[in-house]
C-alpha cells in the first residue's frame, strides 16, 4: 500500500556517531522506515554530548543527510533533532489559577499557566532556554489528579510543571549548526536562493528514547529510562504518567573505552573493538589463560588478557549502575518504579551491561529497550538495537506528544525563547482568572585461542561495517 504522507526525518547527534532516518507515519500511527544512515563523527566535533566544533559537525551532518536524501524520494529540509549534555537541568515549578467560579478548565487556562511559569523562570535566568515544559500532576479544589484536566469543573486549579532547561549559547550553537546546512540546488526558491535546513523540534535524548521504548502503562506504574551514551549517561524518571526527574551522569561508553586504553596500554581503536569482545561475558566465566591478540597497522602484536579486560569493563559499568540507583533514590522514587529500568544507547547492547545492571540494581526489573516497538516497516533492517532508540523516537515525535494528557498547544512552544518573541503569539489570559506562581520546590589462531579470540577475528572484519551504515528500503 502506498503511503503518500510526508517524510519525517530524525537526526541523532551523538558524541561518537550521527544517525538519521527518514520515515512515514502509517495508518496504524506507527513508523514505516524508508532509509537510515549512520556515520562515525570525527573526534572533537561533539564533546560531552554538545557541539564543540561547528564546522566539523556541520560537515558531518551534511554528509549524513545528503546520503539520506539520495536514498529516499524526498529532500531532507526539516529535522527533529536531539539535545544532550551535562548543561541540561531539570526543575519543578508550581502554578495556580483562581477565579474559575465553578467553570470548566479550558485549554487557554492551562496554556497561560505554562507560559506564566516559563516567563517567570526566564526573567530570572537570562542565560537559559526552556526546551521542555511538561506537566506532572494537577490539583482541582484540593483534589489531585494525573488525568487530562481539560473540561474539569472547579474553583481553584494548580499544576506542577517540570522544566528542562539548557544554556542559551549551547542551544544556539546546535541551531546554527543545523541551519548552516544548505539544501539541494533543485530546491531553489523563486528568487534563486537555496534554502537552509530547518529544525521542527528539539528533544532531550532520553525523552526521545521514551517515545520509542515505553508506553502509557510504563509511565503510570513508574519507570526510569537510562540512555548510556558516548560521554554521558542520561536518566529520565516517569511516575503516575508524568516526567518527574532527569539527570545527566558524567560517564558513558567512552569512559569504558578510555579505561581499557589506559589500563591495558592499547590504542583507542583497539580498545573500542576490545570493549565489544570482552563485554560478551562476565569475568568469572573467562579462563585466566584466555588471550586476545590484536595486530596493529604497523605490524606489531598486542596480547591482552580477556579476563582483565572484562574486569575493567565490569568495574566501570558497576559505577554507572550505582550512580543510576543513587539518582533514583535521591529523586525519591526508590521502591516506586514498578516498570523498573529500561536501558538504551549503544553500550546497552553489550551483554555485560544488562548483567551488571541487574546485579547492581537488584531491586529493579532491568531490560533493554527495543526501538522497533512502534515500527511497522523497516525494509529488513534490524531496528532492535537500543542505540537506535533516540533516532526512532525523534521520528515518532512528529505525531506522538511527549505527554498525551494535554493538547499539543501546551507543549509546542517550549523551544522558543520568550525573550525573543519571534515565533510566538501568546494568548491573553482571561481577566477574571488570575495565575499565580509559587516558589520553586526541590526535586524528589591470530587472535588467540578460545571464544574471545574467535570473536575478535569476527569483529576485526565487522566493526567498520557497523560504523558506516547505508540503508534504503528494498
Amino acid at each position: 500500500m502506498n503511503n503518500d504522507k510526508p517524510y519525517i526525518v530524525g537526526l541523532d547527534i551523538g558524541s561518537t556517531k550521527i544517525c538519521a532516518i527518514a520515515a512515514q507515519q502509517n495508518n496504524l500511527n506507527q513508523l514505516d522506515i524508508k532509509g537510515l544512515i549512520e556515520e562515525k563523527i570525527g573526534e572533537g566535533a561533539v564533546q560531552n554530548s554538545s557541539i564543540a566544533n561547528i564546522e566539523q559537525a556541520t560537515k558531518a551532518i551534511d554528509k549524513v543527510l545528503e546520503a539520506l536524501s539520495s536514498r529516499v524520494p524526498a529532500d531532507v529540509m526539516v529535522v527533529n533533532v536531539n539535545i544532550s549534555g551535562d548543561a541540561i537541568k531539570g526543575r519543578r515549578e508550581l502554578a495556580t489559577t483562581t477565579g474559575l467560579n465553578g467553570e470548566s478548565m479550558q485549554i487557554t487556562d492551562l496554556t497561560n499557566m505554562a507560559r506564566d511559569v516559563q516567563r517567570t523562570y526566564l526573567s530570572k535566568n537570562t542565560d537559559q532556554l526552556i526546551i521542555h515544559s511538561l506537566p506532572q500532576e494537577f490539583t482541582i479544589d484540593g483534589i489531585t489528579t494525573i488525568e487530562n484536566p481539560i473540561g474539569r469543573v472547579g474553583v481553584q486549579f494548580a499544576a506542577d510543571f517540570y522544566l528542562i532547561t539548557i544554556k542559551s549559547a549551547i542551544y544556539k550553537l546546535l541551531k546554527n549548526t543545523i541551519t548552516n546546512i544548505k539544501g539541494k540546488e533543485i530546491e531553489k526558491d523563486n528568487y534563486g536562493n537555496v534554502p537552509n535546513l530547518d529544525i521542527n523540534s528539539v528533544i532531550f535524548s532520553p525523552l526521545a528514547d521514551s517515545l520509542a521504548v515505553i508506553d502509557d502503562n510504563d509511565r503510570r506504574s513508574g519507570i526510569a529510562v537510562v540512555n548510556i551514551g558516548g560521554d554521558t549517561t542520561e536518566v529520565a524518571i516517569y511516575h503516575r504518567k508524568g516526567l518527574k526527574h532527569i539527570a545527566v551522569l558524567p560517564y558513558g561508553g567512552r569512559s569504558i573505552t578510555e579505561d581499557l586504553e589506559q589500563g591495558l596500554h592499547i590504542y583507542p581503536e583497539s580498545a573500542e573493538k576490545l570493549k565489544y569482545v570482552s563485554g560478551l561475558a562476565p569475568s568469572k566465566e573467562i579462563n585466566p589463560n584466555e588471550i586476545i591478540t590484536i595486530r596493529l597497522d604497523d605490524g606489531r602484536v598486542q596480547r591482552i588478557s580477556a579476563k582483565n579486560a572484562a574486569i575493567i569493563i565490569e568495574e566501570r559499568l558497576k559505577e554507572i549502575a550505582a550512580m543510576v540507583v543513587a539518582e533514583i533514590t535521591r529523586a525519591g522514587y526508590s521502591g516506586m518504579l514498578n516498570g523498573g529500568i529500561i536501558l538504551t544507547g549503544g553500550t546497552a547492547k553489550m551483554p555485560l551491561t544488562e548483567a551488571i545492571f541487574k546485579h547492581v540494581c537488584r531491586d529493579f526489573h532491568v531490560r533493554i529497550g527495543n526501538p522497533n516497538r512502534y515500527v511497522t516497516t523497516n525494509g529488513g533492517l534490524s531496528i532492535t538495537h537500543p542505540k537506535y532508540a533516540t533516532v526512532v523516537g525523534l521520528a515518532l515525535a512528529a505525531f506522538k506528544r511527549l505527554d498525551e494528557r494535554v493538547p499539543a498547544s501546551i507543549l509546542e512552544l517550549v523551544v522558543d525563547d520568550y525573550r525573543s518573541q519571534v515565533h510566538q503569539t501568546p494568548q491573553q489570559p482571561q481577566p477574571e482568572r488570575k495565575t499565580e506562581r509559587t516558589s520553586p520546590q526541590p526535586e524528589k589462531n591470530e587472535n588467540g585461542g578460545g571464544f574471545f579470540g574467535r570473536m575478535m577475528g569476527i569483529l576485526n572484519k565487522s566493526i567498520p561495517a557497523d560504523d558506516h551504515i547505508n540503508y534504503t528500503e528494498k
